[in-house]
């Protein structure tokens, strides 16, 4: 039952992991883009 519980508990993790991942690589990506527009429009 406790092997159980912890492969539960440790998918769990890896799943919330991914998701603040990947919810920090969208943010980067805006931010990426934000930067990008103002070079462009600097020069």
């Amino acid at each position: 039952m406790k092997t159980k519980i912890e492969k539960l508990q440790h998918v769990l993790c890896d799943f919330v992991h991914s998701l603040f991942f990947l919810e920090y690589e969208h943010l980067l990506t805006k931010e990426e883009k934000s930067k990008l527009s103002w070079k462009k429009q600097k020069q």
